[in-house]
């Protein structure tokens, strides 16, 4: 209930009616009730419209803007823009049919332990092939090398900043620092000495590898030979190394099931559920 307090700046004389729970001046829900349980005395119209606005100040809250808006120009809200569906479950009990954040994300050691360290393609050491893989990224993003990515319907071009970069999104696309990651092993199996010498070479043949991947997947959307293509010449060594690959994506995918808790798992399995490498499958076998 609202009683009686003095106002510290003004005459002791002057009083100013508070809500004794909230310290309000303003009329609250305490306003209704009465000592002892004795009934309050029918509110007025005006009373009872106060206390309606009081009530319905939860159903909406006023935003603040830390930067200039401009007449005219649209504001939107957002619950995050990096939330997955399971945090926007967990936090917000909602999931969105479509949301770009839902991905399997894995780090280097795990590429590694389960992809090139223990499949013999590769005898770098850890630390070694994360040097190897970050001096070919960023030469091939100087020199433009993996630019037809966009043209693929199994790899993207990654640009995320949060540092996971190696994953695989809801379309079953996996990054292209994933792909490069996963193909480099196979490129230094045919560089002799040292590989700082050698980066353009490693560049190139990744290129050709794209390039090689990307006319069979535009033969196999048409239904026609993949030897037909016209954008490449049959080759056996990308064809071997392209299904090195496919092989080493379903050995990640496969661990990372086996983490979930089904045991011995096997790659139609993780087909039916990721839906990944169906053209690196076949490339293994077309050429």
């Amino acid at each position: 209930m609202h009683i009686p307090l003095s106002h510290p700046e003004r005459s002791s004389l002057t009083l100013i009616t508070v809500c004794r729970w909230f310290l309000s001046p303003m009329q609250c829900a305490h306003d209704v009730e009465s000592p002892n349980n004795i009934p309050s005395p029918p509110q007025t119209q005006l009373e009872a419209t106060h206390l309606r606005k009081e009530k319905e100040f939860d159903f909406y809250y006023e935003m603040v803007s830390n930067v200039p808006v401009l007449p005219n120009e649209e504001v939107f809200n957002t619950y995050g823009e990096t939330l997955t569906n399971a945090q926007l479950l967990a936090q917000y009990g909602f999931v969105l049919d479509v949301n770009e954040n839902d991905r399997l994300n894995w780090d280097l050691k795990e590429v590694y332990t389960h992809c090139t360290g223990l499949s013999g393609v590769c005898t770098w050491s850890l630390p070694e092939l994360e040097n190897i893989w970050l001096a070919i990224l960023s030469r091939a993003a100087v020199c433009e090398a993996l630019g037809s990515i966009a043209e693929s319907n199994l790899v993207y071009l990654h640009t995320d900043t949060s540092g996971k970069t190696l994953c695989l999104d809801g379309d079953g696309k996996i990054s292209h620092q994933l792909w490069t990651l996963l193909a480099l092993p196979f490129c230094l199996q045919r560089i002799p000495g040292n590989v700082a010498e050698h980066l353009g070479e490693i560049t190139n043949d990744l290129e050709a590898l794209l390039e090689f991947q990307l006319a069979l997947e535009n033969s196999l959307e048409a239904g026609n030979d993949p030897g037909d293509s016209h954008r490449h010449k049959s080759s056996t060594k990308h064809a071997a190394m392209l299904a090195g690959l496919a092989h080493s994506l379903i050995n990640l995918c496969v661990a990372r099931k086996s983490q979930l808790g089904k045991k011995n798992p096997d790659c139609g399995d993780v087909n039916d559920i990721l839906d990944v490498g169906i053209c690196f499958y076949i490339a293994e076998t077309s050429f």
